[in-house]
């Protein structure tokens, strides 16, 4: 393990970066993908099962300009084009990737029936999009917990759903293991899926199959981020916010509790 920061030296100049579940993709300047990392399901895009791969290499199949976005869970990456496609690659288990029934989906694939779209994010095993012409959110993927947000807890649906219950466009998407969240343009944090660890910050620790008012962050939000069974938002303030379960303190309230089941304000060092 490296204790410190150490410059990667065979990544080329980039202009964006992600990182994920043992897998860290990049933008370069002449607009191609390069992955590295962990790659056992294809996550790295070239083609290959290859369970580590220390280079950089270029993701296969997508297109060389246009990438505007992506989105790295678990272990499947989505791209998001400026023309508003959805590239994806890596393990497709729940059919988030794409519809097929391959287990493993080695080189991009544009994503069928979705078109249009702003902006992608979701969780472990689901892919959501804005898709503002129609003025709704789309969703797919692993939707056992109800984390689709169309009001149903299908073990996963390959076809898009329309995500009922948000009064308002997300800015942002994000997600955890099984729950998937939604930053509103008014500043306030929605919710839908798994909330047995207080994660939805509704007050109950039920499920629930559409998005609904994460009431419990009471404030005005500028971001908000999904781990394993917690919720974390950064509001206006400056000051970051979590609840949900408490792996190793993760929460940040200082609490030992395995569980946080009232959002917190995160101590500061």
């Amino acid at each position: 393990d490296l204790t410190k920061p150490t410059l990667a030296s065979k990544v080329p100049l980039l202009s964006a970066v992600w990182a994920g579940y043992y897998t860290t993709c990049g933008l370069t300047q002449a607009g191609a993908v390069m992955c590295w990392g962990y790659g056992s399901g294809g996550e790295r895009g070239d083609g290959t099962t290859t369970s580590t791969g220390a280079t950089p290499v270029e993701v296969k199949g997508l297109p060389k300009t246009g990438l505007i976005a992506m989105d790295i869970r678990y272990r499947r990456r989505c791209a998001l084009t400026s023309g508003g496609d959805v590239y994806c690659w890596g393990y497709n288990g729940t059919r988030d990737v794409n519809d097929s029934a391959t287990t493993y989906i080695t080189t991009a694939t544009k994503r069928g029936n979705v078109s249009g779209l702003s902006l992608v994010g979701g969780g472990s095993g689901t892919v959501c999009g804005v898709q503002p012409a129609k003025n709704q959110v789309l969703c797919w993927g692993d939707g056992g917990d109800g984390e689709l947000g169309y009001g149903s807890t299908a073990t996963y649906s390959e076809a898009p759903q329309v995500v009922k219950g948000l009064t308002v466009e997300p800015l942002q998407i994000s997600g955890g293991d099984d729950h998937i969240l939604y930053l509103g343009t008014n500043g306030k944090v929605y919710a839908a899926g798994d909330g047995g660890s207080y994660q939805l910050a509704n007050g109950s620790s039920g499920d629930k199959s559409t998005a609904t008012l994460a009431s419990q962050f009471t404030g005005t939000y500028v971001s908000v981020r999904g781990a394993y069974n917690a919720t974390c938002a950064l509001g206006v303030d400056g000051e970051v916010y979590c609840i949900g379960y408490n792996y190793s303190g993760v929460v940040g309230s200082g609490s030992t509790s395995s569980t946080v089941s009232s959002v917190q304000k995160v101590i500061k060092p």
